[in-house]
């Protein structure tokens, strides 16, 4: 009973690590990534970067904004002739993760922006490693996925520019919405993560990242399954692909309204 009890946990404790051990690789991938920036309260980059000259400054001033009960307004006389704020998409004014910011104080706002892009890098390997998972790949090589996408040139390279940056973070949610949709029972779910992931792309202004989604998801998501036993037709799998685009596209662009409403003012403005 003794070595019966002891074979019992020590399995419980393997498939724990299995489970529990990508989620804090993806957590810790990004706090020892910027930990110097992190303990010295500054934003991530050094010398002058478009963090510190613009983007940083420009957040900081909608988070005043939000904390004084009033909306960032769409438009600013502060900089220059004039210049859009609130309706430019590359501010993502209305981007929902953004407000995670006001719970912190302006003292600390570096530090809180350079948390928040390292937020984006456990997210963006989060959702290589769910669709590595989902395409077959075990553990260990779906956890190279994961890392290797967030440590990709595009990643490290572009992690300070955001409107960049974070919509590359969701690019893999989208694949991994739209392969879950194809497979039997699993539709609504996988197009309201294709939905969801599109929406959050749209609300900080990556529409180049959409595009990309758009040209690449049927090599990554119809072409894998070419060949391969499955438990529905292909034509089944086809239509539930195109459905699936369709809806969440639409649902993404309904869910993006706010930013496109204010978009489309700026351009009368302009």
């Amino acid at each position: 009973q003794v070595v019966a009890s002891r074979a019992m946990i020590r399995d419980s404790l393997q498939r724990c690590l299995q489970r529990f051990l990508p989620v804090f690789v993806y957590l810790a991938f990004p706090v020892v990534m910027y930990a110097r920036p992190l303990a010295q309260n500054r934003f991530r980059g050094p010398g002058i970067n478009d963090l510190q000259s613009q983007l940083g400054l420009f957040w900081l001033s909608a988070q005043e904004s939000l904390r004084a009960g009033e909306w960032p307004a769409g438009w600013t006389d502060a900089l220059f002739a004039g210049m859009p704020f609130a309706s430019n998409a590359q501010l993502a004014s209305f981007y929902p993760l953004k407000f995670l910011m006001l719970l912190t104080p302006d003292a600390l706002f570096p530090a809180a922006f350079t948390a928040f892009i390292g937020l984006h890098f456990t997210i963006g390997s989060g959702g290589a490693h769910l669709l590595a998972r989902s395409m077959g790949a075990g553990q260990g090589f779906a956890m190279a996925a994961g890392l290797g996408y967030v440590a990709s040139g595009w990643f490290v390279g572009h992690d300070t520019h955001i409107p960049i940056l974070l919509p590359a973070a969701w690019l893999p949610w989208v694949f991994y919405g739209l392969l879950r949709a194809t497979r039997s029972g699993q539709w609504l779910v996988g197009t309201l993560i294709a939905a969801g992931a599109l929406a959050m792309q749209a609300l900080c202004a990556g529409f180049q990242l959409i595009l990309y989604a758009a040209l690449a998801s049927p090599f990554l998501v119809l072409l894998p399954r070419l060949g391969r036993p499955s438990d529905r037709s292909w034509s089944g799998i086809l239509w539930a692909f195109v459905g699936a685009g369709v809806v969440a596209g639409a649902l993404g662009v309904g869910m993006d309204a706010w930013q496109s409403v204010w978009s489309f003012r700026m351009s009368e403005w302009s």
